[in-house]
C-alpha cells in the first residue's frame, strides 16, 4: 500500500524556478519540456480544458488531477536559460507575464530551423541570416496574446550572453601585486511584477521599495526579442548582436562598472546552466501563502553510465577524444569565479591587521 499524500494547507503553492540548459540541437526537445511545464502550471490553476488544444487535453487532465490530489497550485516564477534554453524560456516567461497560453513550440521551431528561410537574406558575417532568425523570434513572441490582468503572474527571466569585448577586472594578490581577469559575461533580466522589490542605500542605510515592472507587454517586446536573439546567436552560424538597445535590462556587469555596450554572442559559450541568478532571484521572492520551493534543472540525460565489470581504466585514449575534451573544458569561467570568491572572502571575512 502506498503512503498517503501529505496534507497541504489551503492555497498552497509549489513554486518552480527553472534553469534550462543550452544547446542548439536541443531546441525541439527543450520546447517539448517547456510545453509540458506550461500545461502543468495552467492545469493547476483556473484554466479549463476548453482552453487547450485537443491533442493536449488528455495530458492537461492528468496534470489537473495530480495538482488537485496534491492540493497545490504550481507556479513558475523564475526562469533562466542559455541558447535554445533561453529562447524557449523567453517564450514561456512571456506567456506567464501576459497571462496567456504558450504557442505551439513544435511549429515555432519547425519554422525557425528551416535552412531555406535562414539562408535569406545572405549575411557577410555568418553562415545563416541573423535577421531572419530574429524575425522568427519576433513573430513567435508577438503571437502570444495578452490575457486579462488577473491572469498575469509575476515572473523573472534571465538571459545570458557572451561579450566579444570583455573588460578586465583588477584584483590584488597577497603580495600587493595587481592583476586583471577579463569578464566576458553578460546577463539581462526581464520581469513582470506589480510589487518588484529593489534595494536602495541612502546615507549609509539600506532599505527596499516596491516598483512596477512590465517587461513582457507588447510595448517592450523589442528588448526581449533582441536579448533572446543574443543568447541564441551560436558563433559563426549567426552574426554577433549589438547590445546597445538592451542595456537597460543588463544586470551583469552592473552599470556602476562602466562597461560599454559591445557585440554579444551565444550565452551558452560561458554559462550553459545559469543557476546563480536564479538562486539570487529566489531569495528576493516574498511569501504571502504557504510555499514549497523547487529548483528544476531541465537538461537531457541518458542516466548514469554503467562501469565495466573489471573496474580497469583503458590507458589508451584516442587523440580525437583527448582533443574534444580539451576543447570543451571550461576555460576562463573557473578561474574568474575562483578569483571572485577569494576577493569576496578577503574583503568581507578576512581580519585586517592594524599597526
Amino acid at each position: 500500500m502506498s503512503d498517503p499524500l501529505p496534507s497541504r494547507p489551503v492555497n498552497h503553492e509549489t513554486r518552480l524556478a527553472l534553469v534550462l540548459n543550452g544547446g542548439v540541437s536541443l531546441a525541439v526537445w527543450m520546447g517539448g519540456v517547456t510545453h509540458e511545464l506550461d500545461l502543468l502550471r495552467r492545469a493547476s490553476g483556473t484554466a479549463s480544458e476548453d482552453t487547450v488544444d485537443d491533442r493536449d487535453r488528455m495530458a492537461f487532465n492528468v496534470w489537473k488531477e495530480i495538482a488537485q490530489s496534491s492540493r497545490t497550485r504550481v507556479v513558475i516564477d523564475v526562469i533562466a536559460g542559455s541558447s535554445a534554453g533561453g529562447l524557449n524560456g523567453a517564450l514561456l516567461a512571456t506567456a506567464i507575464g501576459r497571462g496567456a497560453a504558450l504557442p505551439d513550440l513544435r511549429k515555432v521551431w519547425d519554422e525557425s530551423a528551416s535552412l531555406a528561410k535562414l539562408l535569406v537574406p545572405k549575411s557577410a558575417t555568418s553562415v545563416l541570416s541573423g535577421e531572419s532568425f530574429e524575425n522568427k523570434v519576433r513573430e513567435a513572441i508577438n503571437n502570444i496574446s495578452v490575457g486579462a490582468e488577473f491572469l498575469r503572474a509575476p515572473i523573472t527571466l534571465f538571459l545570458p550572453a557572451t561579450s566579444l569585448a570583455g573588460r578586465g577586472r583588477s584584483y590584488t594578490d597577497g603580495f600587493g601585486n595587481e592583476f586583471a581577469v577579463r569578464d566576458h559575461r553578460r546577463l539581462y533580466r526581464f520581469q513582470h511584477d506589480d510589487k518588484a522589490v529593489i534595494y536602495t542605500r541612502t546615507d549609509g542605510e539600506w532599505d527596499f521599495k516596491h516598483v512596477v515592472r512590465r517587461d513582457f507587454i507588447p510595448k517592450h517586446a523589442e528588448g526581449l526579442i533582441r536579448a533572446a536573439r543574443s543568447t541564441g546567436s551560436f558563433p559563426i552560424a549567426f552574426s554577433p548582436v549589438n547590445e546597445t538597445p538592451i542595456m537597460q535590462y543588463r544586470v551583469h556587469p552592473k552599470m556602476a562598472h562602466d562597461d560599454p555596450a559591445s557585440f554579444v554572442i551565444d550565452g551558452g559559450v560561458l554559462n550553459n546552466a545559469p543557476f546563480e541568478p536564479v538562486l539570487e532571484a529566489i531569495s528576493h521572492r516574498t511569501l504571502d501563502t504557504p510555499v514549497r520551493r523547487v529548483l528544476v534543472y531541465v537538461v537531457p540525460s541518458a542516466g548514469r553510465g554503467q562501469h565495466g565489470a573489471s573496474g580497469k581504466i583503458n590507458e589508451e585514449a584516442p587523440w580525437g577524444k583527448v582533443a574534444f575534451c580539451a576543447a570543451n573544458y571550461p576555460q576562463e569561467a573557473d578561474f574568474r569565479s575562483s578569483i571572485e570568491e577569494l576577493n569576496s572572502r578577503f574583503n568581507l571575512n578576512w581580519p585586517r591587521r592594524t599597526p
